[in-house]
């Protein structure tokens, strides 16, 4: 099929600049647009004179990145579909004068924009100003494949990123049969994104041990600690195929990566914590009675923006901030060589989780079973924002809890209470939780059952729950 080009020119006396105006290419005459989804409709259906203003009635419209037009009935059809979720095909004989108008969509148009500040957009067609980053990003039912802003799949189309489906649609990307083929499908409430879907024990690229600390990315890469075995494992989106970045002596707990990109993984075998890419551990003494300038037992981990980490110490019952360079930390929640349960104390910090927004430090309290919030900077007394009423199975108690993850948009802090076998919500100021995955006392190893939780993690977006599924060997994926 041959194919000519038709660039907008502005019919007044304004330069266009790339960012505003919009080149497409032409079929030849006899063809239609037929999209592969009987759910898809034309944005806007309208007479024209000529394909010249049916692509004028394009351009300005963000969603607009395909057109037809036939001439005989001056119909033009404006489509927020491409050639990657439609087709052009042989129009009806009715229709000899009918064409085809492709937006083209090129990496070079968004290399300028994409994820820069707002300003960037403010003339552009292409991607627009998101409220929440205040950066230049896809316009709806579109996602970043990489390069440029394509339009979401259709239900049974091949997928690749988590986001890369109508979601309006109620569609996701999602393993089929969990055989490492993934679709487009109907929204479901929990997937296996790691491990074996089958809960059974594994190795090698597919397989896990214990999953047991996690984290995402912002380009929903998930890394996973297997801490009986000592491997870290990374996840492309939408693959269950890991990559073992690194493999440690000892056990593995936590996990983080800060804002350049390295990954800190703590080995409480080995006292220690772990950074790849650059293969070096922290240069930390071993001591008992622990002091400032040692750990016993790492086991929770953070990083914020200017580099000061954060490690809670187990067996120290404190959590305490190491800044960069320096060969002892502070002491920023809980008290040295001292287990209690007042608000001022720990008795065994596990996984903890950092909210930079709200200076605000989330710690699980283990043998308190509860978790505490600590204002950075502000006071070393915690308060009590999950749990705190006793080692127990009702929605106001916790059971040993071990992982805690907090919704950033609401500040809802999600827990792995690891011996009901649940993860628990819990609001601002509630006064009990409401489960969210697992059932309590149950453990079990069909989709909806959990053994054993330990961490969690949200992607970016907030959409999606990962929760490690220790005794079923599996990270699962639950729907907020």
């Amino acid at each position: 099929m041959s194919t000519i080009i038709l660039l907008l020119l502005s019919l007044s006396s304004v330069d266009l600049s790339y960012q505003d105006q919009s080149t497409a290419r032409l079929s030849n005459l006899g063809y239609t647009f037929t999209p592969y989804s009987s759910a898809s409709t034309p944005l806007l259906t309208l007479a024209q004179s000529s394909i010249l203003r049916c692509h004028m009635q394009c351009n300005p419209r963000i969603a607009c990145r395909l057109f037809d037009y036939d001439s005989d009935t001056n119909q033009c059809r404006l489509w927020s579909d491409d050639l990657t979720t439609g087709m052009i095909s042989l129009a009806i004989p009715s229709k000899p004068q009918s064409r085809v108008g492709v937006i083209r969509i090129a990496p070079y148009i968004y290399t300028p924009i994409h994820n820069q500040p707002c300003d960037k957009c403010t003339e552009s067609r292409y991607e627009e100003c998101d409220p929440f980053s205040l950066t230049c990003q896809c316009p709806s039912v579109t996602f970043w494949n990489g390069n440029v802003c394509s339009p979401q799949r259709y239900l049974n189309q091949s997928c690749a990123t988590i986001d890369s489906c109508r979601s309006d649609l109620a569609l996701e990307c999602r393993d089929v049969g969990c055989n490492s083929v993934f679709q487009c499908l109907n929204q479901t409430n929990v997937v296996t994104v790691a491990g074996f879907c089958n809960a059974t024990v594994g190795g090698g690229a597919y397989g896990l041990s214990g999953p047991w600390g996690l984290y995402v990315t912002s380009n929903n890469t998930l890394y996973v600690t297997d801490y009986d075995t000592g491997r870290v494992q990374a996840y492309a989106p939408s693959s269950r195929s890991g990559v073992t970045i690194a493999e440690l002596s000892g056990h593995v707990e936590d996990i983080f990566m800060d804002s350049m990109g390295c990954i800190y993984v703590v080995d409480i075998t080995l006292s220690s914590v772990f950074i790849s890419p650059m293969n070096t551990t922290l240069p930390i003494a071993i001591q008992r009675p622990c002091t400032s300038s040692s750990i016993y037992d790492p086991y929770g981990i953070a990083v914020d923006r200017y580099g000061n980490i954060y490690i809670s110490d187990f067996y120290c019952n404190v959590v305490t901030k190491w800044a960069p360079n320096t060969t002892a930390g502070i002491v920023v929640a809980g008290q040295l060589n001292t287990a209690g349960s007042t608000s001022s104390l720990l008795n065994g910090p596990k996984f903890i989780a950092l909210d930079e927004v709200h200076s605000a430090l989330y710690v699980v309290d283990y043998y308190n079973c509860r978790v505490q919030k600590f204002l950075l900077g502000v006071s070393t007394v915690g308060t009590t924002v999950a749990g705190g009423n006793g080692y127990g199975t009702g929605l106001n108690q916790l059971k040993n809890p071990s992982g805690v993850c907090v919704l950033l948009k609401d500040q809802s802090v999600y827990v792995g209470d690891q011996d009901n076998h649940r993860v628990v919500k819990w609001v601002v100021n509630a006064t009990q939780g409401s489960i969210v995955a697992g059932v309590t006392g149950v453990a079990g190893n069909t989709s909806s059952l959990l053994n054993t939780p330990g961490d969690c993690a949200f992607d970016p977006t907030e959409t999606f729950l990962y929760v490690a599924d220790y005794g079923n060997h599996r990270v699962q994926r639950f729907s907020l």
